[in-house]
């Protein structure tokens, strides 16, 4: 099976970028979404919920997404302070994708399912996205989330959210870590799967492991926000 290469950014003849044509966010159907706690069993940290995107609402996106932000391949070796990490990647800021996502059930379905501190409140998705693309034997080691503060909103994050473009037969699951290196959770890859997890003091150690042969994983990456309630 032979593998989708990453799209390179296109250049007119004198080796300057040449501009990407506009295009609309393709369109995603409101849905009502169930979310389901993964780990641990009293307070969960982890959710996942189930078919956010249908396979073809996947598709289109990822298509729109790679022709609007083309990916660059990033590695790096293992270090005392970085993990190891080999990706085509590419990061973005798009507040109407946000919107679009938030507003098709998953702010809704968070809202009703995931209790929030006192004084907190839900506000959306982070302006900032990634697209990852996983070819086989690329990863990214064991690491932690930081919390991250939107530059437009100014809003602070409070989970990480995976959204997965596409199945993987073979490697690839995002797998979880308690103490000493002991695995609690492994969430395989799904098309239309979206995984939420804490972050800062409360994040796991986590991993997305090595995919395999003649597979790809295609990974939508923000951050779920919160703000003091008014008043």
């Amino acid at each position: 099976m032979s593998t989708r290469k990453a799209k390179v950014a296109r250049t007119d003849a004198t080796g300057t970028p040449a501009p990407l044509k506009a295009q609309r966010l393709p369109k995603v159907s409101a849905k009502i979404h169930e979310v389901m706690p993964l780990y641990p069993e009293t307070d969960p940290s982890i959710y996942s919920i189930p078919g956010v995107l249908s396979s073809d609402e996947c598709q289109k996106l990822r298509d729109y997404l790679v022709a609007q932000h083309p990916l660059t391949h990033v590695a790096h070796a293992q270090t005392k302070g970085i993990a190891w990490r080999d990706v085509d990647r590419v990061e973005f800021s798009c507040p109407e994708l946000g919107a679009l996502l938030w507003g098709a059930g998953l702010g809704e379905a968070l809202q009703e399912a995931v209790p929030l501190e006192a004084g907190q409140q839900w506000a959306g998705l982070n302006s900032k996205w990634r697209v990852y693309r996983y070819g086989e034997g690329q990863g990214f080691g064991p690491h932690f989330d930081e919390e991250d503060t939107d530059r437009l909103t100014r809003y602070k994050s409070h989970y990480t959210l995976l959204l997965y473009l596409s199945d993987v037969r073979q490697g690839g699951e995002t797998v979880f870590y308690k103490s000493r290196g002991r695995e609690v959770l492994s969430v395989t890859p799904e098309q239309g799967l979206v995984v939420v997890h804490a972050q800062g003091h409360a994040c796991l150690l986590h991993e997305g492991r090595p995919v395999g042969r003649g597979c790809e994983k295609w990974v939508l990456r923000s951050d779920v926000m919160v703000r003091p309630e008014a008043g």
